[in-house]
């Protein structure tokens, strides 16, 4: 229950949700949650409570999950971190963690980050960490122009990444 608490603060802050359907309403941030666990439940993996290493703190949440939720193959990476943890490393730290666990754990061969052009320390983000823009479309869910990042398992590796974990 704590999680689930944690997760609503977070869904309910406008700042960090402002580029997506914010304001959520308490039936549809519970909705969401609901989403992550049952994808937890189903494939081992989803988006959980993030922590700062040195102080413990709850900064957001991160993860990887399919595309939108749905019985689709591809998996994307995703963090929500709380404004005043913004610009210190974590998100970039985050990605490049994830990415690693899609490849060397989960044994994935492709892996997207969806991104609104209008929120550009994402999009440095996903450049930094190594992935490419493979198109820019509407995301239907959220009706909303994004870019779609990409890295597949053949680039990351190239990039000096073992298959050890």
């Amino acid at each position: 229950m704590k999680d689930f608490a944690a997760l609503r603060m977070l869904q309910k802050d406008d700042v960090v949700m402002q580029h997506f359907d914010a304001p959520r309403s308490e039936l549809r941030i519970s909705a969401n949650i609901y989403k992550i666990y049952n994808h937890l439940q189903k494939y081992g993996f989803a988006q959980g409570l993030v922590f700062a290493k040195d102080s413990r703190e709850y900064i957001g949440r991160a993860g990887l999950t399919h595309l939108d939720f749905r019985e689709v193959p591809e998996i994307e990476l995703g963090y929500f971190l709380f404004e005043k943890h913004w610009g210190k490393g974590y998100a970039t730290e985050l990605a490049a963690a994830l990415l690693q666990y899609a490849f060397e754990v989960l044994d994935k061969e492709k892996v997207y980050a969806t991104v609104s052009p209008d929120i550009i320390a994402s999009c440095r983000v996903a450049e930094k960490v190594g992935m490419v823009i493979e198109k820019e479309d509407i995301y239907e869910t959220h009706n909303k122009r994004v870019r779609f990042y990409a890295m597949n398992k053949a680039d990351y590796l190239a990039r000096g990444h073992t298959d050890e974990v």
